[in-house]
């Protein structure tokens, strides 16, 4: 028969290893990455409706998805912290190039935005990737 000391502690590390595991094993809180996950799609979402003729609104969305990114970044667990940093870096990236580049020169423009992916583009594909695999995994609803 166990001693009620033995159930006490198999008790008391059952718990602390289903709050470590509801903060992401390292702290970090999936419900508020979750969150800030969800608030990146709606951000997205809403890119699809800018005209793309419009240089002030496709500038303005993209800095509403870096600042968006980086609240994402800034409580990912560490098992998607890389993916989103890379996402953040690319997107900060992006903005420079809207905000160095002359909106009326095509080619100045598409310039900027080649030089921006390069900097990330053996990394950009993988995060997006492992990004969307995390939240798959852990912020959709449960099936039910």
């Amino acid at each position: 028969m166990m001693s009620v000391r033995r159930l006490r502690l198999l008790s008391t590390g059952l718990v602390i290893a289903l709050l470590v595991e509801a903060c992401g094993g390292d702290g970090r809180s999936v419900d508020a990455f979750c969150r800030e996950a969800e608030g990146l799609e709606q951000i997205d979402d809403l890119t699809l409706e800018v005209d793309p003729s419009n240089d002030n609104a496709k500038r303005q969305r993209v800095d509403s998805t870096a600042r968006q990114i980086h609240r994402v970044n800034d409580v990912a667990p560490t098992a998607v912290r890389e993916a989103t940093s890379v996402m953040a870096e690319f997107l900060d990236a992006i903005l420079v190039a809207y905000e160095t580049s002359d909106p009326r020169d095509p080619f100045e423009r598409a310039a900027a935005l080649a030089t921006a992916k390069n900097q990330v583009a053996d990394r950009i594909d993988d995060a997006s990737l492992d990004y969307t695999q995390y939240t798959a995994r852990n912020c959709a609803p449960a099936p039910g």
